[in-house]
């Protein structure tokens, strides 16, 4: 293989695996199989290391399924520009690996500026719209995201089987955009009306916020909005599906909750103080937060920054409990100020690293709650820190409008 014959120009936001299959297709391949195989020998031409991590199917050709070699897969894509006369648009296309961690522990992916939590990802099947497929036929990256199930174009359901044969719709596995493996024409199909809460999802997930109006999401980034799903998932659905994706049904009251903010999350918190005060079996100055809120800090402590002044979800939370603090003083008798907070919460509350949350221990600012026993660290999960000195500490001593996490000199 020398060149490419045609070349094409990419929809609007559309995926890297729609792209090559239409490329594949505007050169005369027959299948995308064909067109990697021959791309493949291309490479191992050039150079073998890029030839490796190249791979033949097309649902595995996207940069992010590569893990040690995901550097040679940039590198392949990067030397596939040199077959067409102009620079394809392959990585700006691409699903990239991302450092950054969501929710403090889950992984993301990045594309054209935005991370997007890797549980959000469909792992089989991408689901089509009808309607769009007959206005031009490419798969948007948008569909292949688990909470975008409504079209925002044309306020329709997506299609996830298809209509003839049963089959769970995949065009990566089909090799086709508008055909399901059974020759049904897809863009045949009937689908339904989508409800007034998907529809709202979906304009969110695809970044059309006028139907928003004034939540508090339409305020936010792209990398701030998907990582506010995730925690609202984590926090009042529950913890991921065992393969770590999330349920799609998940997600319906997401908007709704986020129309109410911040008296929404007030009352979420009221409830689970609530629940507890009524049924507790120890003293608020032997109870740990996480007992009371769950990991709602831990949660909120990466969406995707911990700096508040761009993590509204954690800003609401400081000001909850420092609003909690206030009305419950200090007393002879413990009350809910007085619980404990492990060494990751309390990094959470501060904004700050588990380092700056030892030194702040080191001299003095923050007083352990139980007597150490001559350990040089605190164990980061164990409850360490009472609520009212960490929110008064940050009071007294941590006010600032700059993006900063280290309050103390190393020396």
């Amino acid at each position: 293989m020398h060149r490419l014959a045609v070349t094409l120009e990419p929809f609007a936001l559309e995926s890297l695996e729609s792209y090559l299959l239409r490329l594949s297709q505007a050169n005369y391949f027959e299948s995308y199989q064909l067109l990697s195989r021959a791309l493949k020998d291309w490479l191992y031409e050039h150079d073998e290391e890029a030839f490796g991590a190249f791979p033949l199917q097309l649902k595995h050709v996207n940069v992010y399924h590569a893990a040690q070699s995901s550097g040679f897969r940039v590198r392949a894509l990067r030397l596939l520009d040199n077959l067409a006369d102009t620079q394809l648009p392959l990585l700006q296309l691409a699903l990239l690996g991302s450092s950054t961690r969501f929710c403090f522990s889950h992984s993301s992916v990045f594309r054209q500026g935005a991370h997007i939590p890797l549980c959000f990802v469909r792992k089989n099947g991408v689901p089509i719209c009808p309607e769009c497929l007959k206005q031009d036929a490419f798969i948007p990256q948008v569909w292949h995201f688990t909470p975008y199930t409504a079209c925002h174009k044309h306020q329709l359901d997506l299609i996830e089987t298809c209509p003839s044969c049963g089959a769970l719709i995949d065009y990566c596995t089909s090799e086709s955009i508008t055909e399901c493996e059974c020759g049904f024409d897809l863009r045949s199909a009937y689908t339904s009306k989508a409800g007034k809460s998907r529809y709202a999802l979906s304009c969110l997930m695809a970044g059309e916020l006028d139907s928003l109006n004034d939540n508090v999401l339409s305020q936010c980034n792209q990398s701030t909005w998907f990582s506010a799903l995730l925690w609202y998932h984590l926090e009042f659905v529950g913890q991921l599906e065992p393969d770590n994706t999330v349920s799609v049904d998940a997600f319906c009251d997401a908007i709704e909750f986020f129309n109410k903010w911040p008296e929404s999350l007030h009352s979420k918190m009221n409830e689970r103080l609530d629940v507890w005060d009524s049924a507790r079996y120890t003293e608020y100055n032997h109870t740990p937060f996480r007992k009371v809120f769950g990991d709602v800090l831990l949660h909120a402590s990466g969406l995707p920054s911990r700096q508040l002044s761009e993590n509204f979800v954690l800003r609401e939370l400081v000001g909850y409990l420092s609003n909690l603090i206030e009305k419950n003083p200090k007393t002879k008798k413990a009350n809910v100020g007085d619980i404990l907070l492990t060494l990751a919460e309390t990094s959470a509350l501060l904004s700050t690293s588990y380092e700056q949350v030892g030194r702040l221990y080191q001299e003095g600012f923050l007083k352990l709650a139980y007597r150490p026993h001559q350990q040089t660290t605190i164990p980061p999960h164990k409850p360490a820190f009472r609520l009212r000195n960490v929110i008064e500490l940050g009071i007294a001593r941590m006010q600032t409008d700059l993006a900063s996490d280290v309050y103390l000199p190393a020396w």
